[in-house]
């Protein structure tokens, strides 16, 4: 896994935990490679019965996906500065910043596989 040294989890007011950045991270730069472990879809009802439900990806049509290092725990914003990027030779993920992100501030990603999608998720945004 290969991730940047200032990145951190701190609570957030209104979703729990967030992945947050200690430094400006300039647009276009990767934050983080996520290796996955992938779950045959056929077991997404087995894990929507868990507290999993709310942390896996969609990886393909045969399989869910659960990011490690900080990849399951990025949040959603309608208006991320950051992007999932798909790797499926490797499979991983890679979170790169859209914009320069200042010091302090959470690092939020889009849910839906278009940065610019703004429709309903499973949970009411806050």
């Amino acid at each position: 896994m290969k991730i940047l040294p200032h990145i951190y989890i701190a609570h957030t007011d209104d979703k729990g935990r967030g992945v947050f950045t200690a430094l400006e991270i300039p647009g276009g730069s990767p934050i983080e490679i996520c290796p996955l472990i992938l779950i045959p879809a056929d077991q997404n009802k087995l894990i929507d019965q868990t507290s999993l439900y709310d942390y896996y990806f969609i990886w393909d049509q045969d399989h869910l996906a659960i990011a490690l290092g900080y990849g399951s725990l990025y949040n959603h914003s309608s208006k991320p500065n950051a992007t999932v990027i798909y790797d499926y030779d490797t499979s991983e993920i890679q979170i790169e910043a859209l914009e320069d992100i200042p010091a302090g501030s959470e690092i939020l990603i889009n849910y839906h596989d278009d940065d610019s999608f703004s429709g309903a998720l499973w949970f009411e945004v806050k």
